[in-house]
């Protein structure tokens, strides 16, 4: 017979294990995912799963959005887009503000056919129905996607008028004021002064979608052949040459040698530019 005392150690040590892991699990999905996303995870996955399948697959937006957060939580994100698209083509914000942060960025997964590669013009789009639609968290994706040239060229001034929009809502007042704070350092006072004049408008409701950039599909002869992003930190691997963004290099083709810069890293995709094109092209990891 196990004694009392060692008895009660051994819960204690698998209640201990159970709340670290719990914990980490976290921790990883709000890495992964954003702070803005795990609230609807968390609250998602403690409901009855059936049920809530049942009344997504009716078609209850509510329950397709519930029902996505609950695959997210399980790192299916490629089903998880699946049923927020449901939800945000019913006109649902949440469902229209998730689809659009997914896309924007894409989002990694294992296994493989559960990533999502990013596709920013789509990404932009979905971002810009959820303002429209009064989600204050798809304000600050604006600021991100126009200040990072998602889907659209880079504005510095956009991205300024979308954070001082943005914090204008009780719920992003806080992140947006730190982030332009940290934006105006590198702006002059003019430019500050048309952000501002830009945001008015957007208050008054004149919101316009950014001009949406479409980058044609890559080179059959070049390949990227891996992605790494760490923090800040991004590199490329195409054919053989590791690249950073804004770094150019040669490239000997059996067509010829060609100089291309490497212009945004995505998970699971790079744009690039290759001298003598105006047009940016898009190269994507083959699964």
């Amino acid at each position: 017979m196990v004694p009392a005392d060692s008895l009660l150690v051994s819960m204690n040590r698998s209640l201990l294990s159970f709340g670290i892991l719990f914990l980490l699990t976290l921790f990883g999905v709000s890495c992964a995912f954003g702070q803005n996303s795990i609230k609807g995870i968390v609250t998602s996955t403690l409901g009855d799963i059936a049920e809530t399948k049942k009344r997504a697959e009716a078609g209850d937006a509510a329950s397709q959005v519930a029902y996505a957060y609950v695959l997210l939580s399980r790192v299916r994100n490629a089903d998880a887009l699946s049923w927020f698209l449901k939800a945000a083509n019913q006109g649902d914000p949440t469902g229209q503000y998730e689809a659009g942060r997914i896309l924007l960025m894409g989002a990694p997964a294992f296994p493989l056919d559960q990533s999502v590669q990013a596709e920013p013009a789509s990404g932009l789009r979905w971002t810009f129905a959820a303002v429209t639609n009064h989600s204050d968290r798809a304000r600050l994706n604006m600021s991100v996607a126009v200040g990072r040239g998602l889907g659209t060229p880079t504005d510095p001034i956009g991205a300024y008028a979308w954070l001082i929009f943005a914090s204008e809502t009780a719920t992003q007042k806080l992140e947006a004021k730190i982030q332009m704070n940290n934006s105006a350092l590198n702006m002059t006072t003019v430019d500050v002064e048309r952000a501002r004049a830009l945001a008015a408008q957007f208050s008054a409701g004149h919101l316009q979608l950014p001009p949406i950039q479409v980058i044609p599909d890559g080179d059959p002869n070049l390949k990227l052949r891996g992605v790494t992003i760490v923090g800040k930190s991004s590199i490329a691997i195409i054919n053989s040459k590791s690249m950073s963004e804004g770094e150019s290099a040669v490239f000997q083709l059996k067509t010829g040698a060609i100089k291309l810069s490497c212009l945004k890293i995505y998970p699971g995709a790079v744009s690039i530019l290759i001298d003598g094109e105006n047009e940016p092209r898009v190269l994507k990891l083959s699964h």
